[in-house]
């Protein structure tokens, strides 16, 4: 979803060396077997060539993903940053959960990676880490009444 005016709400994070891709809004809804994740960019970034996002929640920040949506480009795939007109831009993206994931506390974070050499973009702004992630939110696992 694309809205050609622009935004003058303030990025609530960025990625890039120069910071050319700005989030607005980072939104999350939690399902039974799955979490939606909204997004909201601000365009342009022109230097921020082929990126591509990822979706990751983790029980362990130190340890791999315990579940991730597929990577794709901006756009359902087709946008990479590099081409994004000036104005809003929305992202839906979503996490299917494993069925034998344990319950507990877990927490989500975005990302986006250079398509070439896949290096993750840094990240900057509240929940960023040094390797180019952004925390959006902690998701709570209920054990199932199955």
């Amino acid at each position: 979803v694309f809205s050609p005016e622009g935004s003058d709400q303030a990025p609530v994070a960025q990625f890039g060396a120069q910071s050319q891709v700005r989030l607005l809004a980072a939104e999350f809804e939690q399902r039974v077997n799955e979490i939606e994740v909204r997004l909201t960019w601000l365009g342009p970034a022109p230097d921020a060539g082929d990126a591509i996002l990822f979706v990751h929640l983790y029980n362990d920040r130190e340890a791999p993903p315990v579940a991730q949506a597929d990577d794709a480009r901006s756009g359902g795939g087709a946008l990479p940053p590099g081409n994004w007109l000036p104005g809003v831009r929305r992202d839906i993206v979503t996490l299917r959960l494993p069925p034998n994931l344990a319950p507990g506390e877990y927490a989500l974070a975005i990302g986006l990676y250079d398509a070439a050499s896949g290096r993750r973009l840094p990240a900057s702004g509240a929940g960023a880490d040094a390797s180019g992630r952004l925390f959006i939110g902690n998701v709570l696992i209920q054990e199932s009444d199955s």
